[in-house]
């Protein structure tokens, strides 16, 4: 986690080059996978730890790390609310007006995508920080087969093996080895995920 945490911490320059976010953005986002992992008490820890770096990256250049940002603090929050209510709330207060503005934001400089995008994700983020509320995705992988997201973990958790499965789809078809006649959906792949993560913390 040091190593990823050396990447997102290093400041962009005022012409920092695209792939420059894109490499920050890929670690955080990895740092927070591995920070779903962490015991509450730890999740409140590196929260306060990180508050004032979460501050400076959601004013960066690239909708995209503001997201992840946004993300980290809240897989965070949620797991400091569980350790320590009270202490957490206080250490969020401070950053509610700038994810208010984001999940607001109008800017004609930003495309039409980014900032549907960013206001979406800033106002599901609010919803847990600001008001409170639980974060829940309903998944239909079929007419039978659904999936519950029940909190910020378990999303990112979600969207990282989304993406897994779909390199693991892509190689699928571009190696003859890989081929499998059973077909597995992200579902599976989280539960397999899961589980291992209840071992490993169990140990």
């Amino acid at each position: 986690m040091n190593s990823l945490q050396k990447v997102f911490m290093m400041k962009a320059g005022p012409n920092a080059p695209e792939d420059f976010f894109a490499l920050q953005t890929a670690s955080i986002s990895s740092w927070t996978l591995l920070s779903t992992l962490l015991p509450s008490s730890r999740g409140l820890d590196s929260l306060e730890a990180h508050l004032d770096l979460f501050e400076s990256l959601l004013e960066a250049g690239s909708v995209d790390l503001r997201i992840a940002t946004g993300e980290a603090l809240a897989v965070l929050y949620e797991a400091g609310y569980e350790a320590d209510e009270e202490a957490v709330t206080d250490l969020v207060e401070v950053l509610i007006p700038r994810l208010q503005e984001l999940s607001k934001d109008s800017h004609k400089y930003r495309s039409k995508k980014d900032r549907k995008e960013q206001k979406s994700s800033f106002r599901d983020i609010l919803k847990t920080i600001e008001d409170g509320d639980e974060y829940y995705e309903k998944v239909a992988f079929s007419k039978r087969e659904t999936l519950e997201i029940t909190s910020w973990s378990m999303k990112k958790q979600y969207d990282h093996i989304c993406k897994v499965h779909s390199i693991w789809k892509s190689e699928k078809k571009s190696h003859s080895t890989l081929r499998a006649k059973r077909t597995f959906s992200p579902k599976m792949f989280l539960t397999i995920f899961l589980v291992k993560s209840k071992l490993s913390t169990a140990k």
